[in-house]
């Protein structure tokens, strides 16, 4: 573990420098702001396979007519569908949150009800990872497209498309968990910066490289460096 953590610290330091206080959500538990474990799966759930800015919309009207779990797990399944519209798979998404509102607001066991969460329909282990890391900040590994598309380039690796069917994307996302923990780095830092890089800088097409704090280690700008030189 010694010696993968030696090679794995320069990425997982460029990653913190990023930003010291990652974006506010209202979502994200931080330093300056400290959330419920229901408002966090509430992100998570409605973030599935959506731009950021739309779910925040949806987010605030969602919370501002059923602002407790069990208010939520109550609510008419129609009504929550057609304030999920604008995101997409709206009936999926409803079924889900009213589940886990339902849970939220009758399990008072912390344990069973994590046990609980995680055979919810419409909870993948991506999110499910990210409720325990975000909400109850139980260390876990996160594997989504933000977060792969990040680290296949800044280590050069060939995973599948969808990261978070690929063992070796989950193995190694566990690995720099692990290491991040070891070397006193906090996990939920660690995995906010990352989404937050994807989604800023290391864009889908026409990322931002030079503004990117791992560019120096980066073996995708590396290899942009050198076809730019061989062009001249």
């Amino acid at each position: 573990m010694k010696k993968i953590c030696k090679h794995l610290i320069p990425a997982i330091k460029c990653i913190f420098d990023f930003r010291k206080e990652p974006l506010r959500f209202p979502w994200r538990n931080l330093r300056t702001q400290k959330v419920s474990p229901w408002h966090v799966s509430i992100g998570e759930i409605l973030l599935n396979k959506v731009n950021t800015n739309r779910v925040l919309i949806i987010y605030y009207k969602l919370l501002s007519t059923y602002p407790t779990p069990c208010e939520l797990a109550n609510a008419s399944p129609d009504k929550i569908e057609h304030m999920l519209k604008p995101l997409g798979l709206q009936h999926k998404k409803t079924l889900t949150l009213i589940e886990v509102s339902r849970l939220l607001c009758e399990e008072k066991d912390i344990e069973i009800l994590k046990q609980k969460l995680k055979k919810v329909k419409g909870i993948g282990k991506n999110t499910y990872n990210a409720i325990l890391l975000f909400g109850f900040d139980e260390p876990r590994p996160l594997m989504d497209g933000v977060i792969g598309r990040v680290l296949k380039r800044i280590f050069g690796f060939n995973w599948k498309k969808r990261f978070y069917e690929d063992k070796n994307a989950w193995n190694f996302s566990e690995q720099l968990l692990k290491c991040s923990i070891k070397n006193g780095f906090d996990p939920k830092i660690f995995y906010y910066n990352l989404l937050d890089i994807g989604r800023e800088i290391c864009l889908h097409r026409k990322p931002l490289c030079k503004q990117c704090s791992c560019n120096a280690i980066c073996k995708y700008y590396k290899s942009k460096e050198k076809l730019s030189q061989a062009s001249f």
